[in-house]
């Protein structure tokens, strides 16, 4: 007597909220709280390659981290 079961997972479809993170000015109190949000929204998204999330740090730095970063060049390799 053999029973046979399907298991293909069923997926539902959640619409989630976009999150949106604070831009980083440089202010030391804020640091953690930014890095962290950017960190687990962007940097360890394995979708983005190294040049997106620069792309993207870029936007959410204003200021001197801003003026920073400006000077880094991120390629498709790095």
């Amino acid at each position: 007597n053999t029973t046979t079961h399907n298991l293909t997972p069923t997926h539902s479809t959640v619409k989630l909220l976009t999150i949106k993170l604070q831009s980083f000015t440089g202010e030391i109190e804020s640091w953690a709280s930014f890095w962290e949000q950017f960190g687990s929204s962007v940097d360890k998204n394995p979708s983005l390659c190294a040049v997106n999330k620069h792309v993207f740090l870029h936007g959410y730095i204003e200021g001197e981290p801003r003026r920073l970063v400006d000077g880094i060049a991120v390629t498709g390799g790095t």
